[in-house]
């Protein structure tokens, strides 16, 4: 079990924009911390903040966005984090 859950929770849950977003994720994630874990800290995994943009038609593997990004988790280690643009997502 991480140490530091509930600070990984506030700065997931806190986060200013999609990127801070990401790197959040990924600094927890990287700390040893499970997507289970976060949710017990306070990370409403179905909830996560947005920044703008209109939602995606499908939210398969999208857990937030912006204008120009998608926020896609596959999984609860780093690499499994990444922002993509729409565009590409879109055309998938």
């Amino acid at each position: 079990m991480n140490s530091h859950p509930l600070k990984h929770a506030n700065n997931i849950m806190s986060a200013g924009n999609l990127d801070d977003l990401a790197d959040a994720v990924r600094v927890a994630f990287s700390d040893g911390c499970e997507r289970s874990e976060l949710a017990s800290a306070g990370v409403d995994w179905d909830d996560l903040p947005t920044f703008g943009g209109d939602e995606p038609d499908d939210f398969f593997g999208i857990f937030s966005w912006d204008a120009d990004g998608y926020l896609i988790l596959d999984g609860s280690d780093p690499e499994s984090c990444r922002v993509e643009p729409r565009a590409v997502w879109d055309d998938c």
